[in-house]
């Protein structure tokens, strides 16, 4: 296990078996996945979306996308580029969207 998740996962995070009253509001651990940021040069290069980096970074500066903007940087998690993904699904015709 990385420092980072050590650092990050806390006691009152882990599971107790003694308290299953505690699990219930327990939050999931994060690991290194859920915090690790990709640019659009990365997201282009791992095609983890059929676009490329202008368009990422085009959307993003316009906020019609999601995306983590620290330090001047457009960076995207995993959540977000779901996210990005999920907006342009479509429903076949005749059949109704959920929102």
């Amino acid at each position: 296990m990385s420092t980072l998740v050590k650092a990050i996962k806390s006691p009152a995070r882990t599971k107790s078996k003694a308290d299953p009253k505690a699990e219930a509001g327990a939050v999931a651990p994060l690991t290194e996945a859920a915090v690790r940021h990709y640019t659009a040069d990365e997201i282009e290069q791992l095609r983890l979306l059929p676009c490329t980096a202008r368009w990422l970074k085009k959307e993003a500066y316009a906020r019609r996308v999601p995306f983590t903007g620290v330090a001047g940087k457009l960076t995207w998690r995993l959540d977000q580029i779901l996210a990005i993904s999920q907006m342009f699904d479509s429903a076949p015709i005749g059949t109704r969207r959920t929102a």
